[in-house]
Order: C-alpha cells, then sequence, then structure tokens
C-alpha cells in the first residue's frame, strides 16, 4: 500500500515511479507502470531471498533501475519452486 508520493532511490528514474489504483481502491507503488511487490524474507536491504520465486503461476523477478526485470538467479538464499500460491509476495 502506497502512502503520499514514491520516493525514488539511486539509479531509478522517479519519472517511472507511480501508484497505481487497486481493485479494492488502495494506491500501490509501481515502476514503468508495473505493480512493485516485497518478499516477506527479504528483511535487510538488498535482499533478493525471493529472486525466481514461483508464486501466483509464474516466477516473480527483482527490477532494475532501468525496469527490466532480472531474471537470473539470486546469489544467496534458495528460491523456492512450490506451485503454492502462498509465495511470500505482498505489496
Amino acid at each position: 500500500m502506497a502512502s503520499g508520493k514514491p520516493t525514488a532511490g539511486d539509479g531509478v528514474d522517479a519519472a517511472k515511479l507511480t501508484t497505481i489504483k487497486r481493485d479494492d481502491g488502495s494506491e500501490q507503488v509501481a515502476y514503468d507502470g508495473h505493480a512493485l511487490y516485497y518478499f516477506v524474507k527479504d528483511t535487510s536491504a538488498g535482499a533478493t531471498t525471493g529472486q525466481g520465486v514461483d508464486g501466483f503461476g509464474a516466477p516473480w523477478w527483482v527490477v532494475a533501475p532501468s525496469g527490466s526485470a532480472i531474471t537470473t538467479a539470486a546469489g544467496t538464499g534458495g528460491a523456492s519452486t512450490s506451485p503454492s500460491d502462498d509465495s511470500g509476495y505482498s505489496y
């Protein structure tokens, strides 16, 4: 959920960082038109434990500051291959 205008970090194109309105009326942060989510097991800055996790019918990837998906496996932390929709992702 977004509250206020999102702030761009280093290397992020601030013009691509927006919010979108969800079906329930809440606002969600988006980058280049794509809704952003976080992985609940990533508990520190730079953590990528959720990289490549299969959830909700597809793998999930980290987004580069350019807005493109980084689709290589994470160097640390393992990715789950469980088909469960309990993927650990949230907004």
